[in-house]
């Protein structure tokens, strides 16, 4: 049962997946400086099923192919055997299911937007299409496209029509995500010297990227000051370990890529958990 639901996690990918999406869909909703209300719940846990089914797709479309590969197939639990075709095909199904029930109660308007997502999620995924071949369109876990609409769904499930805001933070979510997604690729492809265009590419993300966050968190404070200076510690509790192990050896301070970004964003998504829950639990003690 254990190693099921071990292989379970593998297959959605859910420890790369749901920090990024929690950042994304709450800092849509932060983007509408409005309390927590029940729609945001809905549409937090549809875009759980859509990253999720998004996952399994991928494995599922890939499994032909990664069968041949040894190192592919065991990242693979549908082409390592784990779990069957039909299996996943099922769990799919019911994933789309719970997603649409969840937008529709949420409204019209998040309902028709999320059959829209879920349809470049199937599009994204689909092998024969080839998509995969294009850089920026390669299926992952932290899909800049795919977590830039779910930012969109988070701020349309508290406000309607959205605001400038809003659209600032669409663009700041995916222009980060292009950065996140070129640096992987030069790692993989030209680990000591990146091609020219991917080198613009990552000086255009990072630089509107920075330029967007500035815009929406110090000009426009989406946020409150205190959030800022939380997000600041967690993210220094969460590197201090690899911090305090390079100082012990010797070493100058420097962070992989990967350690990084995982840092950046598990702190921003509990940050964000903390900015819509701290007000409600607030309001619920104290009538």
């Amino acid at each position: 049962m254990k190693t099921k639901s071990l292989a379970f996690f593998k297959l959605v990918q859910i420890q790369q997946s749901l920090p990024v999406l929690l950042f994304s869909t709450l800092l849509g909703a932060a983007s509408t400086k409005s309390d927590l209300r029940l729609s945001l719940v809905y549409v937090l846990f549809a875009n759980l099923m859509v990253s999720c089914f998004f996952s399994i797709l991928r494995n599922l479309q890939f499994a032909p192919v990664d069968m041949s590969d040894p190192k592919n197939r065991v990242k693979n639990p549908i082409a390592a055997g784990t779990f069957s075709v039909k299996a996943s095909q099922t769990m799919e199904g019911v994933l789309v299911i719970l997603a649409i029930v969840l937008y529709s109660l949420a409204g019209n308007e998040i309902l028709i937007t999320g059959l829209g997502i879920i349809l470049i999620t199937f599009i994204l995924s689909w092998r024969k299409l080839g998509l995969h071949r294009i850089v920026l369109l390669k299926t992952n876990p932290q899909h800049w496209l795919l977590n830039s609409l779910f930012c969109l769904l988070g701020g349309l499930s508290l406000q309607m029509p959205p605001n400038p805001e809003l659209f600032l933070a669409v663009a700041f979510i995916g222009t980060s995500l292009i950065y996140t997604t070129l640096i992987d690729y030069t790692h993989l492809t030209y680990p000591q010297k990146p091609q020219r265009r991917v080198t613009i590419g990552l000086i255009a993300s990072l630089t509107i990227a920075i330029l967007i966050g500035i815009t929406l968190f110090i000009l426009l404070a989406i946020l409150p000051v205190w959030i800022l200076i939380l997000f600041g510690l967690l993210l220094a509790i969460m590197l201090l370990p690899k911090m305090a192990e390079q100082i012990r050896q010797g070493q100058r301070l420097s962070f992989e890529p990967k350690i990084l970004r995982t840092a950046l964003f598990r702190s921003a998504s509990l940050c964000l958990l903390i900015h819509f829950l701290a007000p409600f639990l607030f309001k619920l003690f104290n009538g």
